[in-house]
């Protein structure tokens, strides 16, 4: 079975969480306008090297990305 990350960027919050060895290892760090695509890629990598894993997938939703016409 692989790993699979998953990613929550909020306005305010990322939370980024995996099932290791059937447990939910999530952490949570504060985002904010000046977040940015390099962060995001830094706050990834830095889990998953501390989490000692490599994951076949990664989802990210960003709610409110998108908006209405």
């Amino acid at each position: 079975m692989g790993v699979h990350v998953g990613v929550d960027l909020g306005g305010s919050k990322l939370r980024i969480v995996a099932n290791l060895r059937g447990d939910l290892v999530s952490e949570q760090s504060l985002s904010g306008p000046e977040f940015n695509p390099e962060m995001l890629s830094r706050k990834i990598e830095d889990y998953c090297a501390r989490q000692g894993i490599h994951p076949d997938t990664i989802g990210i939703a960003v709610p409110g990305l998108l908006q209405p016409p």
